[in-house]
C-alpha cells in the first residue's frame, strides 16, 4: 500500500537535489544545525505525542515561517509556497480519519496546511517539513508546476508515474495527512508496525540489504510505510550531505528538517490532551488515564508538560480509570504519588488508609514510573512543606497539633514530608490531640481545648483564666475542627461537680455563695476542666465582675451580668461599703454570659424613655410609681436616670403610687425635707399613715434620721400643729402647746406639702 499511494521510494536516490536543495533553504551551515546523528534513534524517529499534535501552529504563525524560510524565493512556473493561494473543496469526515474538511475560495498555503492538519490530527509541523522533503516547496526558490502537483509525494510509486487524481497542493497535503492516519487506524494491514522489531531496508536496491529495527511507536511506524527505508551510517556520517550507493535519505531528513526548524522530535511527556477537549490523560503503553485534578497533574509534572495530540491519537488509545495518587509500577510495587515524587506503600493496608485500594492504582510502564524521583517508603505520618502534620488513617487525614500529640495516641512521629495539596483529596478526620492543648482555628476565632477526650470551647478571654492561660496553643484548620463533637462552653459561670456556683478568673475560680448572685443556669463544667483552676476561694453577698479589658464594673444577679454605671452605684448596691471585691475575668468575655438590664441603685429615680414616668427603683429588680416630685423630696430622693424601654421592663412595677409613708421590713419612716424619720408604731394612728412597702436596700439608700416621729408638727408659717387622730389641730396658743408637752426637741419641722396631706381638725 505505500508504493501504491505513499511517496516514490526512487525519489530518495536524488540526495544530491534534496540535500542541496535544503541546505540552501536553511540558509547556514551544517555545522550551525541543530541536528546531531546521534541522537537518530531508527526506532523512534518522532514521537507521538509530537507527530499527532493538530495544534502546534496556528495559520499565522505557519505563514511566518514560510515567509522567513522562503525569502530568497522568487516565483516561477508558479508562485512561491510563501504566495501561493488555491480554492479548496469540501471533503467528508471519516471516522478515525478526518474529521469534515469545509473548502474555501483564495486560501493560503498556510491556511491550507494548518486547516489540513486539524481535520487530519496531524502536527502542521510535519507537514511543512515533508512538503520540504518531498519536493523543497518551502525554500525552493522557482517553484515549478511539478512541485505543487506531488508537494508530498503521495500517489507516486516506485514502479509507475504520480497518480494525477491526486495532484494539487491541497489533494497532496489532504492525501497524505489522511493516509498517516489510515496507517495507525489499520495497522496490521501494513509492513511496518509499532511494538515489534521490524525488517528495513537500506536502500531500494535489495542488494543494500536490510536492518532489524524495533518500533517504538505508530507516528515512525507511520514514516516508515511512507517512505520504506532506513538511513545507514555513511547518511548520518554526512547528515548534511550524501553518502554511499546504499544510503537513502528520506527519514533522515525528515528527521534533520523538523529538529532544525522545530527543535526535538520527542515530547517527552506523558501527558497529553486535545485541542477540542480540557482532560488531561496519562498516557502508557496503548492506554490513556484521566487526570481529575489540577493538584495531582502538579504531582505528576516530571512526566513533562501537557502536550497537544490530536482527538484521532487520543481515541484510539482505550480510556483507563482515573488516576489517583496510587500508581502500580511494572514490578508490583504500588506507589504514592506526590511532588514528583514516587513513594513505595508498604500493604494494601496502607493504601486504603489513604483512600485508595490496590486495585485502584494505574498501571504504568516503567518509562513513567522511572522519570518520577525515587522516594522512601511511605508513611502514615504526612509532614507537609507548609508546615503541617496530618495523620493518615481509615482515609481520613487527621492533622497533628505535635509531635508530644502523637505520642500519647501511641503513633509514631516519623514521616514523609510533602506537599499539603497532596492530602487534599482526603476528608478531614478528628484531629491528632493531647489533653490539656488547645487547638485554635487558623483563620477564625474559634478555638477548642482538649480535656479527658472531649473537645471544650475555649474562648481566648478565657483561656486567661488562671491555670488555663499557660496551656499550650497549636494552630490547625477550621475543616479539622469541625469533625469533634463538642463539649459544652467554657464561659465564667459554670458547676462544678458538687452543683456549686464558681466564676472563673484570673486568680482562679472562685465559688458564689449568694443564691440571689448564682441563678440557676450556670452549665456545667466539663470533666476535668475545673481541676485546671485553681482555687480563689468563695463569695458571699454582692458579685462584682470586670474584664481585664474594659473598666465596666458589672454586678453578678440571678447569673447575669449587670452593668453598673457608676461608683457611686456600685457602693449602693454594695450597701455602702466604698471597698468593694471586684473579681476579673478575661478580656472580652463579658458576653459569653447572660447580660441582664443595667443595674440601677436602690432608690434612684427612673425616667421612662416613652412617657416620661417616674419610678423609684425599689431593691435590685423593683420600681414604683412616682406621682410627685414632692414625694420623692420629702423622701431625700435625689439622684435621677434615664432608663431604656428593655432595661426599664426588666424591673417589676409593684401596684400602686409611691408616698412619704414608706415600710421597710418591720421598720416604718415617714419622709419630711429630704429624710426618712422613724415612726413607732403608736405613732401610726396617731398620724393615720397608709405605708408603701420599699425593699429594705432602698430605704437604706435614703438619709434617715435617729430622732423619731412625735405629735408635734410646724410649718414654715411657724403653725404648730398636735397630730391626733389622724388630724393635725392648731394650737390656740403658745401656752397650750407648751401644755400639751410640746418642746422644741419634739417637734419636727415640715413643709406645706406635708401638711397638706393630713387633715385639718378643731384647734387645740
Amino acid at each position: 500500500m505505500s508504493r501504491t499511494l505513499g511517496r516514490r521510494g526512487s525519489a530518495l536516490l536524488l540526495a544530491a537535489a534534496l540535500v542541496v536543495s535544503g541546505l540552501t533553504g536553511l540558509g547556514t551551515s551544517p555545522a550551525a544545525q541543530a541536528a546531531s546523528a546521534a541522537d537518530f534513534d531508527a526506532g523512534n524517529i518522532i514521537s507521538d505525542e509530537v507527530f499527532f499534535a493538530s495544534s502546534a501552529m496556528s495559520a499565522s504563525q505557519v505563514q511566518q515561517f514560510l515567509q522567513s524560510k522562503g525569502a530568497t524565493c522568487v516565483p516561477g512556473e508558479q508562485p512561491c509556497l510563501k504566495d501561493y493561494r488555491t480554492s479548496t473543496p469540501d471533503r467528508p469526515g471519516e471516522t478515525g480519519l478526518c474529521r469534515a474538511y469545509t473548502g474555501r475560495p483564495d486560501q493560503s498555503a498556510a491556511d491550507v496546511i494548518v486547516g489540513v492538519a486539524q481535520a487530519c490530527g496531524i502536527n502542521p509541523r510535519v507537514l511543512v517539513v515533508l512538503l520540504e522533503k518531498e519536493n523543497s516547496l518551502v525554500t525552493r526558490t522557482r517553484p515549478t508546476t511539478r512541485s505543487y502537483q506531488a508537494a508530498t509525494g503521495f500517489g507516486c510509486p516506485d514502479t509507475a508515474p504520480c497518480d494525477s487524481q491526486y495532484y494539487g497542493l491541497f489533494n497532496q497535503l489532504y492525501m497524505a495527512a489522511r493516509q498517516y492516519q489510515v496507517y495507525a487506524q489499520n495497522p496490521t494491514r501494513y509492513g511496518y508496525r509499532a511494538g515489534r522489531t521490524n525488517t528495513v531496508r537500506w536502500h531500494p536496491d535489495a542488494s543494500c540489504g536490510t536492518s532489524q529495527v524495533f518500533i517504538v511507536n505508530q507516528a515512525t511506524a507511520g514514516l516508515y510505510n511512507y517512505t520504506p527505508y532506513r538511513p545507514n551510517a555513511a547518511a548520518l556520517d554526512n547528515l548534511y550531505g550524501t553518502g554511499d550507493r546504499c544510503s537513502s535519505y528520506g527519514n533522515r531528513n525528515f528527521w534533520r528538517l523538523f529538529t532544525d526548524w522545530f527543535g526535538s522530535t520527542q515530547a517527552n511527556t506523558y501527558l497529553l490532551r486535545s485541542d477540542g477537549d480540557a482532560t488531561v490523560y496519562l498516557v502508557s503503553g496503548s492506554t490513556k488515564y484521566p487526570i481529575a485534578n489540577g493538584d495531582l497533574l502538579h504531582a505528576l509534572s516530571p512526566l513533562g508538560s501537557v502536550g497537544f495530540v490530536s482527538q484521532q491519537y487520543l481515541d484510539r488509545r482505550t480510556t483507563g480509570k482515573v488516576v489517583q495518587r496510587a500508581l502500580l509500577g511494572p514490578d508490583g510495587t504500588v506507589y504514592y504519588v506526590d511532588a514528583g515524587i514516587r513513594l513505595p506503600f508498604g500493604s494494601c493496608a496502607q493504601v486504603e488508609d489513604f483512600g485508595m485500594t490496590c486495585g485502584d492504582a494505574v498501571a504504568l510502564d516503567a518509562g513513567p514510573i522511572a522519570a518520577l524521583a525515587a522516594g522512601p517508603r511511605m508513611t502514615n505520618l504526612f509532614r507537609t512543606t507548609s508546615g503541617k502534620a496530618y495523620y493518615i488513617q481509615a482515609g481520613k487525614r487527621r492533622e497533628v497539633a505535635d509531635d508530644a500529640s502523637l505520642v500519647a495516641q501511641g503513633l509514631p512521629t516519623s514521616g514523609v514530608t510533602l506537599l499539603e495539596s497532596g492530602v487534599a483529596y482526603l476528608p478531614p478526620g478528628e484531629p491528632v490531640a493531647r489533653d490539656g492543648v488547645v487547638l485554635a482555628a487558623r483563620d477564625s476565632a474559634d478555638r477548642l481545648l482538649r480535656t479527658q477526650g472531649a473537645y471544650v470551647p475555649l474562648d481566648a478571654g478565657m483561656q486567661r483564666t488562671a491555670g488555663l492561660v499557660n496551656l499550650p496553643v497549636r494552630a490547625m484548620d477550621t475543616v479539622s475542627l469541625r469533625t469533634v463533637p463538642r463539649a459544652t462552653p467554657v464561659v465564667p459561670l459554670m458547676r462544678d461537680d458538687r452543683g456549686r456556683t464558681v466564676l472563673l478568673t484570673t486568680a482562679g475560680r472562685v465559688v458564689v455563695s449568694d443564691a440571689a448572685a448564682a441563678g440557676t443556669s450556670a452549665p456545667a463544667a466539663p470533666a476535668g476542666l475545673l481541676d485546671r483552676v485553681p482555687d480563689a476561694g468563695a463569695t458571699s453577698g454582692p458579685v462584682f465582675v470586670k474584664t481585664e479589658d474594659d473598666g465596666t464594673v458589672y454586678i453578678l444577679r440571678s447569673g447575669e451580668l449587670r452593668a453598673l454605671r457608676s461608683w457611686t452605684d456600685l457602693v449602693i448596691v454594695n450597701g455602702g461599703d466604698g471597698d468593694p471585691r471586684i473579681h476579673t475575668i478575661g478580656r472580652g468575655t463579658a458576653p459569653l454570659m447572660p447580660a441582664g438590664p443595667t443595674q440601677v441603685a436602690p432608690g434612684t429615680l427612673i425616667i421612662a424613655p416613652d412617657d416620661g414616668t417616674v419610678y423609684l427603683a425599689d431593691g435590685m429588680d423593683g420600681r414604683v410609681t412616682v406621682g410627685s416630685f414632692a414625694v420623692t423630696d420629702e423622701l431625700g430622693v435625689t439622684r435621677l436616670m434615664w432608663l431604656g424601654s428593655s432595661d426599664l421592663a426588666r424591673y417589676r412595677l409593684r401596684p400602686g403610687m409611691l408616698s412619704t409613708a414608706v415600710q421597710c421590713g418591720p421598720s416604718r419612716y415617714l419622709g419630711l425635707g429630704g429624710t426618712l424619720t422613724p415612726v413607732p408604731d403608736a405613732m401610726v394612728p396617731v398620724y393615720g399613715l397608709t405605708f408603701t412597702s420599699l425593699e429594705a436596700s432602698t430605704c437604706a439608700a435614703l438619709p434617715r434620721r435617729s430622732a423619731p416621729l412625735d405629735r408635734f408638727l410646724r410649718t414654715p408659717d411657724g403653725t404648730i400643729y398636735l397630730m391626733q387622730d389622724g388630724r393635725k389641730r392648731a394650737f390656740r396658743s403658745y401656752g397650750a402647746y407648751v401644755g400639751a408637752g410640746g418642746t422644741p426637741a419634739n417637734t419636727l419641722q415640715v413643709s406645706d406639702f406635708t401638711a397638706s396631706r393630713f387633715p385639718t381638725g378643731d384647734p387645740y
